[in-house]
C-alpha cells in the first residue's frame, strides 16, 4: 500500500493535488503534480521542498494577508496547515478514497517559504557592497590622516632644514654689516686725517714776497700813465 500524508493512495491515481485548509472556501493548491517520478514515489519531504519554492502559492498567501484573510498559524516563517488531498487518475478525474474524492488530514503539517535566489544574491551583493564601502571609507580616512601628518612633519622638517641652511648665510650677512660699519668708520677717520695733512702741508702766504711780485707791475703802471698824459 502507498500512503501520502497518512492517506492511502488509491490504485489508478497518477497525480495529486494538495491544498491548505484555512478560512472559508477552497484555497489555492500548494502542490499539484505526479505521484511517481522515474519510478520514485512522491513523499512528504519532496512535497515540502517543492512548496518552499512555489512562488505562485506564496504570492497567493501574501495577497490573502493583505486582504485581511486568515491564513493559518505562522511561527517564525513556518506555517502549519491541515491539508485537503485529492488524488487524480490519468483522465484528470478525482479518484475516490473511502468513497470520498478528497481526504482531510487529521493533523497539521509544516511548510516554509524559501528565499528567492535573486533575493539571496541581491542580499549578498548588498552586504558585500556595504562592507566594501565601509572599508574604503576607513582606508580613505586613514590615508587622509596619514597625508596630513606627513605634510605637517614635512613642513616642519623643511622649515628646520631651511633655517639650518640659512644660518651660516645669516651669520655672514650680520658680519658683513658689522665690517661695513667698521670700514665706514675707518674711512671717515682716514678722510679726516687726509684733510688735516693737506691743510698742514699747504704753504703759508709770504706778505713781502707778494709785495715784491706786485711792486714791478705797479711801477710799470705808473710809467704808462705818465706817457699817456704827455
Amino acid at each position: 500500500m502507498r500512503y501520502l500524508y497518512g492517506s492511502q493512495i488509491p490504485n489508478g491515481a497518477v497525480n495529486v493535488q494538495i491544498r491548505p485548509v484555512f478560512g472559508r472556501g477552497n484555497t489555492q493548491a500548494l502542490y499539484q503534480g505526479t505521484i511517481e517520478e522515474n519510478g520514485v514515489l512522491l513523499d512528504e519531504s519532496k512535497v515540502s521542498a517543492r512548496v518552499a519554492s512555489n512562488t505562485g502559492f506564496w504570492d497567493y498567501i501574501d495577497a490573502s494577508k493583505r486582504a485581511g484573510r486568515e491564513v493559518g498559524t505562522c511561527d517564525a516563517g513556518i506555517y502549519s496547515w491541515r491539508l485537503s488531498i485529492t488524488f487524480l487518475d490519468s483522465t484528470g478525474a478525482a479518484a475516490c478514497v473511502d468513497g470520498k474524492t478528497s481526504v482531510l488530514t487529521g493533523e497539521a503539517f509544516e511548510f516554509y517559504r524559501a528565499a528567492a535566489s535573486g533575493e539571496s544574491k541581491d542580499s549578498s551583493v548588498s552586504t558585500l557592497a556595504q562592507s566594501i564601502e565601509k572599508l574604503v571609507s576607513a582606508q580613505t580616512k586613514l590615508l587622509a590622516d596619514l597625508g596630513a601628518n606627513l605634510a605637517d612633519n614635512a613642513q616642519k622638517a623643511s622649515a628646520a632644514a631651511v633655517a639650518a641652511a640659512m644660518a651660516p648665510l645669516s651669520n655672514l650677512t650680520d658680519r658683513l654689516c658689522e665690517m661695513s660699519k667698521e670700514e665706514k668708520g675707518r674711512a671717515d677717520e682716514m678722510t679726516k686725517v687726509a684733510l688735516k695733512l693737506m691743510r698742514e702741508q699747504q704753504p703759508k702766504p709770504d706778505v713781502f714776497d707778494g709785495i715784491a711780485k706786485v711792486a714791478p707791475a705797479a711801477v710799470m703802471g705808473l710809467k704808462a700813465l705818465k706817457d699817456l698824459k704827455n
